[in-house]
């Protein structure tokens, strides 16, 4: 009996963890596979303020890309 209530409470603990796991990579909207959906964005001013090409573009603070100046 005690046997079986062992392997009960180790399936309980190992799906728990499993749970915590996915829930931690959903919140952190990764993947195991390492692929994520991107897209590419492009936008045209006429005055940059000193920007250089391959500098790196914020919001916020974070990093959002690099820019790609074409005149």
């Amino acid at each position: 009996m005690s046997k079986k209530i062992e392997l009960l409470v180790g399936a309980f603990l190992f799906a728990g963890i499993a749970a915590i796991l996915m829930l931690g990579l959903k919140v952190a909207d990764s993947q195991l596979g390492g692929s994520s959906e991107s897209y590419k964005l492009v936008a045209k001013f006429s005055n940059i303020g000193g920007l250089k090409v391959r500098s790196s573009v914020k919001v916020g603070g974070v990093v959002v890309g690099l820019s790609l100046i074409h005149i």
